[in-house]
């Protein structure tokens, strides 16, 4: 039978918002393995589990949808995954392991480097390829920014 997952996520957010925290990861796990092929679930759990300082199993939630071959921590950091990286900084953070979430931080600063260096290189690319169009696009996203 159709469950409307929809409806049992607004009660794990109604929880969450009650301050009833552990009633509100129960909720949303319980939705999340309804649909096991869902990103968007498997994501919030990950969310959730992280906010109240449950780190593996927020680390082992969010495994289940990165190539099984190696390190889930790698990969994650690999693909630039910032709010993952953040949530798990700042559990750390909460639970006083201030190494590991300093560590995690710098991961997020340096993403934004290599995402300036690459619109750094973006700047000669599209000047030898006369690609002008999409450099014009991406000035006034940049102009936008900063």
């Amino acid at each position: 039978t159709p469950t409307a997952l929809d409806i049992i996520l607004k009660k794990a957010k109604l929880y969450k918002k009650l301050g009833e925290n552990i009633q509100s990861i129960k909720t949303i796990n319980y939705c999340r393995n309804l649909d096991l092929q869902d990103r968007y679930l498997n994501n919030k759990t990950t969310k959730y589990f992280l906010r109240n300082n449950y780190i593996e199993q927020g680390q082992s939630t969010i495994s289940m949808f990165t190539k099984h071959d190696g390190d889930s921590e790698k990969i994650l950091n690999d693909l630039q995954c910032n709010w993952y990286e953040l949530e798990l900084g700042f559990a750390y953070y909460r639970i006083k392991q201030y190494g590991l979430a300093l560590k995690k931080f710098y991961d997020v600063k340096k993403h934004f480097i290599d995402y300036y260096e690459d619109m750094f290189d973006f700047h000669s690319y599209c000047i030898r390829k006369s690609t002008l169009r999409m450099y014009v696009d991406m000035l006034t996203v940049q102009d936008s920014q900063f």
